[in-house]
């Protein structure tokens, strides 16, 4: 039975939480964030982090050598798939083109920001951004460097994307004992995603 809810004030309760205080206090947060506590039943995001057992930092997104050609091969592909989706009346797969093309532009203009990564005792912090143990699935490594140095984490939630960590200059065989320990490791994965092998590829 829920709590008695009064829409005259600020004071609205859910499952015996003030639902004004608290989505005030997640505010800061992005919004996967948001949506992510919501869906595991009103996370505290200030529940206890345990300590730190391994900490790095690595950038947001992987900046690409382009050379002159790469640009006029993507300029004539984008222009000809965009007359193609005007001839054929497809303006969601036009949509979707020029919003690639304004991301890709975005991204040229700036320095990928640096993410801090922390495995902790209680779960993994990604940026303000904190994990339990509990809502995690599995993590494997992929570990071929100079290309690939990976580490991907699957979620209990459906609706929740898989995330990747870039393991940078660290020590993989260290980095899968602290969280195999607390996490399953899925062995069977020895290739990256489809997805992220056509982005490297393409240089996106």
């Amino acid at each position: 039975m829920l709590p008695s809810t009064t829409f005259g004030s600020t004071a609205i309760f859910y499952k015996g939480l003030d639902l004004y205080h608290y989505c005030g206090q997640l505010k800061r947060y992005r919004p996967k964030v948001v949506l992510g506590a919501i869906l595991t039943g009103m996370a505290d995001p200030q529940e206890p982090r345990g300590d730190v057992l391994m900490e790095w930092t690595f950038p947001e997104f992987v900046r690409h050598e382009r050379g002159r050609g790469w640009y006029i091969a993507y300029a004539v592909i984008t222009v000809g798939l965009i007359v193609f989706g005007v001839m054929s009346r497809n303006y969601t797969f036009v949509m979707l083109l020029v919003l690639l093309t304004l991301v890709l532009l975005i991204r040229l203009r700036r320095e990928p920001l640096p993410v801090h990564f922390a495995i902790r005792d209680e779960g993994i912090e990604v940026g303000n951004d904190f994990h339990p143990w509990r809502e995690l699935q599995e993590f494997w490594i992929i570990y071929r460097p100079p290309l690939v140095k990976k580490i991907y984490f699957t979620f209990k939630s459906v609706v929740r994307p898989q995330m990747d960590i870039s393991l940078e200059n660290n020590n993989p065989i260290q980095v899968r004992q602290y969280l195999s320990e607390r996490l399953l490791e899925n062995a069977t994965r020895e290739e990256e995603p489809m997805g992220d092998q056509l982005t490297r590829a393409l240089k996106m």
